[in-house]
């Protein structure tokens, strides 16, 4: 909260700087729905997974159902000062209802705050933001938790010629979970509580107004305050394209090497492929192709495997039907591969080789909406979830949830 409240000082600030000249910002006032004052609001109110969990708890042996339901209300706010500086707020309250389990019920929320000041050839930005939530974070973890996080970051994107931009920039964050949440029989505020610093420096080509290349060098430190032994390094070089959604293909693709070096002698590190990739593809006007992929390292609850490297990739197909129908499928991946202490990471990549736990699971969905020119959309949504882990057995399940969803934009 310290963040966000730098954030109003600095916009009352920049009120009475210069003026920009010659530098392309953002303007709110073309999408908001509604305007008071200096205020343009965008409200939004979502109810998803209106239905039934056949597995509430991710269970190998039991499987417990229930009615339930999640009600989301997101507020997207922007205050602009002219054409010197803009002010872009987005908070959201989450409310998980279960009709038998009372103890999984649960009310989350989050809060980002963006200031930009803009300068002749240069932007300045400073963000911060906060989220509480009982969500599972991943597929590692099937317990629905306390945990809160907490980030900042600054930096600034200076225009060196007309078409290429050069961007430094600091990142901090915190992540810490509930003193009582425990999982597996072990507290995951000793294992996954750890603190982040990031320092970043792009270089952005804006080759067309709706693509971009860049290069990014980014170094990273994470610090775990009850689990020093945890303590690790990442470097990471990644070229990448972004392109904006009006483009024929669009999203971001990032794609490098990376260095995950640990601070302790008995826990291997890991090096080589880093990529992150969120790209849709419109085949023709009616249908579309959405594709994402990852290889990264992340972290695990466990004691003796404290990290993981991650594979996923996903795949959806959506076509309208009609004027105002709309149909999906898809499939999504995703493949853990644990390093315990004492052990070299292993020289191929195949889950039959591999000596230490291996976990994979798929995600299947299935959905078809109807949307109105209101901005109201209503439909049905499926997904059936399979877990398989090479030395867990008990971690092992299915599950399916079907529900409708009512997504109401004012």
């Amino acid at each position: 909260m310290r963040l966000l409240r730098v954030a109003v000082l600095v916009a009352a600030c920049v009120t009475c700087s210069r003026p920009a000249s010659g530098q392309a910002e953002p303007d709110p006032r073309a999408d908001a729905r509604f305007h008071v004052g200096p205020l343009y609001l965008t409200p939004t109110i979502s109810i998803t997974n209106l239905g039934v969990d056949n597995n509430v708890f991710n269970s190998a042996e039991a499987p417990e159902s229930d009615f339930t339901f999640s009600l989301r209300q997101n507020l997207d706010a922007a205050v602009p000062f002219g054409r010197k500086a803009l002010l872009t707020t987005t908070g959201a309250v989450t409310v998980d209802y279960y009709w038998r389990f009372s103890r999984e019920r649960a009310v989350s929320g989050n809060l980002v705050a963006r200031l930009e000041h803009y300068l002749n050839r240069m932007t300045i930005f400073l963000e911060a933001g906060e989220e509480s939530t009982r969500q599972r974070p991943n597929f590692e973890i099937d317990a629905r938790l306390r945990r809160e996080h907490r980030s900042g970051s600054a930096g600034v994107s200076v225009r060196v010629f007309r078409k290429l931009y050069l961007e430094p920039s600091v990142a901090v964050s915190e992540a810490r979970f509930d003193a009582t949440a425990m999982y597996d029989g072990v507290q995951l505020r000793d294992t996954l509580g750890r603190d982040t610093r990031t320092g970043r420096l792009a270089a952005r080509w804006r080759a067309t107004p709706l693509t971009s290349f860049g290069l990014r060098v980014e170094a990273e430190a994470d610090r775990f305050p009850w689990a020093p032994e945890r303590n690790a390094d990442t470097a990471r070089v990644t070229a990448g394209v972004d392109m904006r959604p009006r483009a024929l293909v669009s999203g971001s693709a990032h794609v490098g090497v990376h260095r995950f070096r640990t601070l302790s002698r008995k826990l291997p590190d890991d090096e080589g492929l880093f990529a992150q990739a969120t790209l849709a593809y419109r085949i023709v006007s009616s249908t579309s192709l959405e594709l994402t992929a990852k290889r990264d390292v992340g972290y695990s609850y466990q004691v003796r495997e404290p990290y993981y490297v991650v594979k996923m990739w996903g795949l959806v197909v959506r076509r309208h039907l009609g004027s105002s129908f709309a149909a999906s499928l898809g499939a999504l991946r995703n493949w853990y591969a644990y390093r315990p202490f004492d052990q070299a990471p292993p020289a191929v990549e195949d889950a039959a080789l591999k000596p230490g736990r291996v976990d994979l699971t798929w995600n299947y969905t299935a959905s078809i909406s109807h949307g109105s020119p209101r901005g109201r959309q209503v439909g049905v949504a499926a997904s059936y979830v399979d877990r398989q882990s090479s030395t867990k057995r008990t971690l092992a399940y299915n599950s399916t949830r079907v529900g409708m969803f009512v997504v109401q934009r004012f």
